[in-house]
């Protein structure tokens, strides 16, 4: 199961990065999207964190972080006439990639690029 899993997790990575997929004909694009992001740490075996900077005492590390993307439309609005997510705009995506870049990098971090890829 670990090895099918493993398997199954890198194509779905690979798709992640390769495959964008635009609006089908005739499917009106909202004018507002909005972008919900975080990050947790996710528990990990200790041969997966090892040389890694930590929080523990020793100064070793337990989890990795996991950043996440969400993002939906909200064209629709209640009685009270306040935003209410469209049904299925909402999308999501999240890896443990980096999001540290400078403001002089040409280039944008995987975290970064994941994010305009989603959108």
């Amino acid at each position: 199961m670990e090895r099918a899993a493993e398997a199954l997790g890198r194509k779905i990575a690979d798709d992640e990065r390769h495959v964008v997929e635009p609006p089908a004909d005739g499917e009106p694009v909202a004018p507002t999207l909005y972008l919900g992001m975080d990050g947790t740490g996710v528990p990990m075996r200790k041969a997966d964190v090892l040389g890694r900077a930590g929080k523990q005492s020793d100064g070793a590390a337990k989890t990795r972080e996991v950043k996440l993307c969400t993002m939906w439309s909200a064209e629709g609005r209640d009685k009270e006439g306040a935003p209410v997510r469209d049904a299925g705009s909402v999308t999501y995506s999240a890896a443990i990639e980096s999001a540290a870049q400078q403001d002089t990098d040409e280039r944008s971090s995987a975290f970064a690029t994941r994010v305009e890829r989603e959108a």
